[in-house]
């Protein structure tokens, strides 16, 4: 048992489980908030009163609630609000700081396999309660679980519109409007200094919030972010990745699904206006799932002042708000098909990889990361849940051990909420009563950088 007294901090050893949260006082609701190793000065504890890098991990009840979430070693928490108690069991291999990569490697697998047990167990009992006829919200209630009622009613409210306006996922509703949106933030962008390096007071940021780009109040306007979050996480990503600043930008875009990066890949010209000093955007989309008739495929897009947007093959480009994204497209392993791209697309500034199951699936993405993390090449992940983007966070850091990125500068790896996440919420079939977005969670592992915070 864990208590924590208003605004008071706590260090956790070692890793833990958390199974349940309450408030002590019915009168004064508190919540749960995390600072990730790391985030904090070393050997100082945080500021009593939380303020920036904190996450807030759940809000709580005098009912004990179920979460099922990972905390890691090394992590602060703290109470704002009232008094919090906390149930929480140690987690497999996180009883003791272990220094070698080895043993790191051991310790992460072992939470894994707790997390994937979990799941496991969760997914079942899904099924049985499925099979009975027993509905989400049902079932939430049967748990005693807190139900996210506004979650539910928004996605049901998506659901009709979807339905109603026969849309696909990937394909963004009024990506006009929005390319319009962004190129007016990139206008007004133009008279920053434009060089191969810019300092990062010098660099203007992308957006941060979904009503910069008027988006995200209806629910037609959520079923679009849904789309978009993956042009404009990858903007992000490259503005805290500090690449944002030269005139041409090579991002290479690892494992896409047809159905979500690889539809209407005129999406992608958001990334494009959201990045005011990148003139020349080259984005490589390379993975096993590229349709066969996009392999060897290259592609050229303008972003033009006026409309927002160009055609495939159209002139100009210019200065201004305008701007040129190339694509270019190959089928299969990443780490077999990268030498074979166009010139242009060769020297990535920044790799990416949209829910990539990373911790499961490590075996399978090691070949293809770890020459990335080899040559330095900033990494950004997205996740649907907090365990999952700790779990990915933790093997790309170990990933970058084995391949030697520690170098002259430790590489940082750590998850944080996505501002730009999709607000089209699914529902948990695992841990019913809470909802999920797309791109919920956002994790960057560059070589010598502390961890990068997108800012709510």
């Amino acid at each position: 048992m864990i208590r924590l007294k208003p605004g008071e901090s706590s260090q956790l050893s070692s890793s833990v489980l958390l199974s349940t949260a309450a408030a002590a006082d019915a009168s004064a609701p508190a919540s749960l908030l995390l600072l990730s190793p790391g985030a904090a000065a070393a050997e100082a504890p945080p500021p009593s009163l939380p303020g920036a890098g904190w996450i807030e991990v759940c809000r709580c009840n005098p009912q004990a609630q179920l979460r099922g979430t990972i905390l890691p070693a090394g992590s602060w928490l703290t109470a704002s609000g009232g008094e919090l108690h906390l149930v929480a069991a140690h987690v497999p291999g996180g009883r003791k700081q272990e220094n070698d990569a080895a043993a790191t490697e051991r310790s992460l697998a072992r939470d894994l396999e707790e997390w994937v047990g979990l799941c496991a167990q969760r997914r079942a009992l899904a099924e049985r309660a499925a099979a009975e006829g027993q509905a989400w919200e049902a079932q939430a209630e049967a748990q005693k679980l807190p139900i996210d009622w506004g979650g539910l009613k928004l996605h049901r409210a998506c659901a009709a519109e979807i339905q109603e306006h026969g849309l696909q996922r990937g394909a963004p509703v009024g990506l006009e409007a929005t390319l319009s949106a962004l190129c007016a933030r990139r206008a007004a962008a133009t008279g920053a200094p434009t060089r191969a390096k810019l300092r990062r007071e010098e660099r203007a940021a992308p957006p941060r919030r979904w009503r910069e780009v008027a988006l995200g109040g209806s629910a037609l306007e959520a079923v679009a972010t849904d789309a978009l979050s993956f042009p404009l996480s990858g903007a992000l990503l490259a503005y805290l990745a500090g690449v944002d600043g030269a005139e041409t930008l090579t991002v290479h875009i690892l494992g896409p699904e047809p159905a979500a990066e690889l539809r209407c890949r005129r999406k992608w010209l958001a990334m494009l206006a959201a990045l005011p000093h990148v003139r020349s955007l080259r984005l490589l989309f390379c993975g096993p799932r590229v349709p066969a008739r996009l392999d060897g495929v290259a592609e050229e897009l303008v972003l033009t002042e006026a409309s927002g947007g160009g055609g495939a093959g159209s002139g100009g480009g210019g200065r201004g708000a305008g701007g040129r994204l190339s694509l270019a497209f190959l089928r299969g392993d990443y780490h077999h098909r990268r030498p074979e791209a166009p010139a242009k697309f060769s020297q990535e500034q920044l790799a990416i990889a949209f829910h990539p199951g990373l911790a499961e699936h490590a075996a399978d993405w090691a070949p293809s990361l770890r020459p990335l993390l080899r040559r330095g090449t900033p990494v950004g992940l997205t996740a649907y849940h907090p365990p999952e983007a700790e779990l990915d966070a933790r093997t790309l850091a170990a990933l970058g051990g084995a391949a030697g990125a520690g170098g002259a500068g430790q590489l940082a790896a750590a998850p944080r909420p996505n501002p730009l996440a999709s607000r089209l919420p699914h529902l948990d079939e695992l841990f019913p009563g809470r909802t999920y977005a797309a791109n919920a969670f956002i994790t960057l592992a560059a070589q010598g950088r502390g961890a990068c915070v997108a800012k709510h």
